[in-house]
């Protein structure tokens, strides 16, 4: 199944997005660490078209996706971009972090703060629909 992200709310606690399945349903939402370039804010991976790979575990203990071919990220090169769970902007690195809403982060002392809520089991739900697939492709608006 083919993906696309489509990001929505570019904010300095993070970058969300929601995750659609090729007929257009929404399969979850998504958090990105969020960059600032001058006056801008960013996420690591530039919009495009991603090939993504499974992942067998290793600095995460469960199997995963990871986008290839990532360009360089502020005169860097990007490597071990996943799909993952978490909830909280500071847990990704620039990695793709699935949950089922967007909602105040309530542990920051920022009232403006946001996360993504139920993180473990969008991913499962995620992980089940994408079963029998090695590679997928993802595009990021």
């Amino acid at each position: 199944m083919n993906l696309t992200l489509r990001r929505n709310n570019y904010t300095p606690n993070g970058v969300f997005g929601i995750l659609l399945d090729d007929q257009g349903q929404q399969i979850g939402v998504t958090c990105e660490h969020s960059y600032t370039q001058g006056i801008t804010i960013t996420a690591k991976v530039k919009h495009g078209v991603y090939t993504c790979a499974r992942h067998a575990p290793n600095r995460l203990p469960y199997e995963t996706f990871e986008l290839q071919d990532v360009p360089d990220f502020q005169g860097k090169p990007v490597t071990g971009i996943l799909l993952h769970c978490g909830n909280f902007d500071k847990d990704s690195d620039g990695c793709i972090l699935l949950g089922d809403k967007v909602a105040p982060d309530t542990s920051s002392a920022n009232p403006k703060a946001l996360m993504v809520t139920n993180s473990k089991v969008t991913f499962e739900k995620f992980m089940e629909l994408q079963k029998d697939v090695q590679t997928f492709t993802l595009t990021i608006e």
